[in-house]
């Protein structure tokens, strides 16, 4: 297939330069309507003019057959994939028809722990069992990475009713594992593997400069966010199917269910760019962009007390201060007007473009702001690190009847958790609805809230309370 081609983005062009009177939703009438209103002219009216509906000509997302189809094709070919959808929703609800369209209540299912909160939150939709793996733990960065083929393997030995494994690749950081040896033992054994492959979009850019996408080594479903690392809108991902193992119109039907009956026609045009601009990345494009990230990473090392994390995808930059937290190094970098991805603990994480040939250097200003933050931070050590994935966690099945109580973190160990603590970014679950909650759990989460951690519905955290399930019997006594 002809990956120059742009099918979504021409055809909306097209009937653009029709100027057709608009009688249909959206009611800012292709922007019309905002004409002269503030600045909002000047940053959105061509923009919204891309803003269209289900209109003749422009296909239907939820039943594609005309101009969504040949752009859903286009991007199978160049991934390899028997089929893939554009997701409007973000990978988020990837994840969602992944697992509703591929297990059933009471499936048992090994699960990544440091897997995104949407990946549990489909487990409990669809009622399947999950049975965690815990990652790897790099202590030195203070950071959980993959998962062991040895951790998978006894596993599957000791759960012989598991109908999937759900795996996260890249890590968040940029980290890699042995995916293909644990995707051939999964197979052995008839099991499914399901890929959160939500960082990894650009891996098909160059076999040579990036890690192997997980579709590459066999993964029967795998959900990438375009949005994260190629030129596509927030919101914008993909879903891919390979291979016969999977009903692909069971996850269709749930990504009917599950995304707008409204789709974003902007979002699904930026998908079909994106496509187009990592189809035409080069050998020279990947030459190019390794070089400069040599460059900077040379001109960071010579910065004083600043330590570079080791990454299998190069563009995710993992920086260290050794006296100052990530939260602080984060907090002084954008007051220099440098924004990163995430602080933790101990790290701020960059997400570095996907540069070609003809993009200009864009680093000196992270260089200049680092080194003038170098100057700054005192020289007391920072307080030790902490685990952010307790070593144990157990999922257990909510009494009928419960009810919600607040009670202090001491009260809580041992109680089930009546909410999801969530640090975000990353949008890893600390602690999980369901979970019993340990003090390990408590250590981590009091770690986060010291060090000015981002959390999300932090209801009563600040106050060092947290939400329970309690029977009536657990209340009286």
């Amino acid at each position: 297939m002809d990956q120059k081609q742009m099918p979504l983005v021409e055809k909306l062009i097209q009937h653009i330069k029709r100027k057709p009177e608009n009688y249909h939703v959206p009611g800012h009438k292709g922007g019309s309507l905002l004409t002269g209103v503030n600045e909002v002219d000047d940053y959105f009216r061509q923009l919204l003019q891309l803003d269209l509906t289900e209109i003749s000509g422009l296909d239907d997302l939820h039943s594609a057959e005309e101009v969504i189809k040949e752009a859903q094709s286009l991007l199978a070919a160049l991934y390899g994939a028997k089929r893939s959808f554009f997701l409007i929703n973000g990978s988020t609800v990837g994840n969602l028809a992944m697992i509703c369209g591929t297990l059933k209540r009471g499936d048992r299912v090994l699960v990544q722990r440091n897997s995104h909160k949407s990946i549990l939150n489909g487990l409990r939709l669809i009622g399947a069992e999950p049975i965690f793996i815990l990652p790897e733990f790099n202590q030195e960065w203070g950071i959980n990475e993959g998962v062991s083929y040895t951790h998978i393997e006894e596993a599957l030995s000791k759960y012989e009713d598991i109908k999937a494994v759900i795996l996260t690749y890249p890590s968040y950081y940029g980290t890699v594992y042995p995916l293909e040896d644990i995707i051939a033992l999964c197979r052995e054994k008839k099991v499914l593997v399901l890929v959160d492959e939500a960082h990894g979009a650009h891996f098909i850019a160059s076999t040579r400069f990036f890690p192997p996408s997980s579709l590459q080594l066999g993964a029967d479903v795998v959900i990438q966010s375009a949005h994260k690392t190629l030129p596509a809108l927030t919101m914008g991902a993909f879903l891919h199917i390979q291979g016969d193992r999977v009903d692909e119109d069971s996850i269709q039907e749930y990504l009917s269910m599950l995304q707008s009956s409204s789709p974003s026609y902007v979002i699904m045009a930026s998908l079909d760019m994106a496509r187009f601009f990592v189809s035409q990345y080069t050998e020279e494009d990947g030459k190019h962009l390794v070089q400069r990230l040599k460059e900077l990473k040379e001109k960071l090392s010579n910065i004083a007390g600043l330590a570079i994390m080791p990454t299998d995808d190069p563009l995710k930059l993992g920086l260290q201060f050794k006296h100052i937290s990530g939260y602080q190094l984060q907090e002084l970098l954008e007051k220099r007007g440098i924004y990163t991805e995430l602080a933790d603990p101990l790290n701020v994480l960059f997400v570095l473009p996907l540069l070609r040939c003809a993009d200009e250097d864009r680093f000196s200003k992270i260089i200049d702001a680092l080194q003038e933050v170098s100057t700054d931070i005192p020289n007391e050590e920072k307080e030790e690190k902490v685990n952010p994935i307790p070593s144990h966690s157990e999922l257990v099945e909510v009494p009928e009847g419960a009810m919600i109580v607040t009670v202090s973190f001491a009260s809580a160990i041992g109680e089930i958790s009546a909410r999801m603590v969530t640090p975000y970014p990353p949008g890893i679950p600390l602690i999980y609805k369901g979970e019993r909650i340990t003090k390990e759990h408590i250590t981590s989460l009091e770690g986060y809230l010291n060090k000015g951690a981002r959390i999300q519905n932090r209801k009563n955290l600040n106050q060092s309370y947290i939400e329970i399930y309690k029977t009536a019997r657990d209340k009286d006594d």
